[in-house]
């Protein structure tokens, strides 16, 4: 349950003089309230549907204005033991869960960078990655994953194969299993799913 004060910020919001912009007149990210029962961060669009995620790093990085429909991208910190790792959920105007992608990852000799765009056909998204590994052999990785929108919700979309071997191929493998426990009735990510991604990468 949303808190009264979260409510009225939305409220407000929403009847503020002058013209809102255009991602907060589709959808607002409301951060989680850690003296309350309700302590997740909470993804509210303006027809009432809503997404919850990890409270820790939340923010509405982006609504994409896919051509089948808004798509928002919301980040928030998946932390491990040993990592410091951020993570977006993509989440469709229903407010179900349509994927969820690593965006930073941190750890000893290992770091993780990707950029998330929309492309100008407006059916596909692209996360540029690059990868580091300092420890022996080093090794340096840069590569483009896509997905595209469909009626089944995001799917892979690879321009090419992977090579065995490479970081890509162990993201990848990774990248597959997460999305096999996406599904868009999720209104919010499961502890397996979060389990999954803090696990190393690489």
């Amino acid at each position: 349950m949303v808190s009264r004060r979260s409510v009225l910020l939305l409220a407000a919001l929403q009847t503020a003089s002058g013209p809102m912009p255009a991602v907060l007149a589709r959808a607002v990210l409301l951060p989680g309230q850690l003296d309350a029962p309700q302590r997740d961060a909470q993804l509210c669009w303006a027809d009432g549907a809503r997404f919850s995620c990890p409270p820790f790093r939340a923010r509405l990085r982006a609504v994409l204005p896919l051509r089948a429909g808004n798509v928002a991208a919301v980040g928030f910190a998946c932390d491990g033991a040993q990592s410091l790792q951020d993570v977006v959920a993509l989440v469709g105007e229903d407010g179900g869960l349509l994927a969820l992608e690593r965006l930073t990852w941190r750890a000893a000799g290992i770091g993780l960078a990707t950029r998330l765009a929309m492309l100008p056909d407006r059916e596909h998204l692209s996360l540029t990655r690059e990868t580091i590994a300092t420890n022996p052999p080093r090794r340096l990785e840069s590569w483009t994953d896509y997905l595209r929108l469909t009626s089944a919700g995001l799917v892979d979309a690879p321009a090419r194969p992977v090579s065995d071997g490479t970081m890509q191929q162990a993201l990848a493998t990774q990248r597959a299993a997460v999305a096999a426990m996406a599904k868009c009735c999720l209104h919010s990510v499961p502890p397996e799913m979060l389990a999954a991604l803090r696990s190393a990468p690489f």
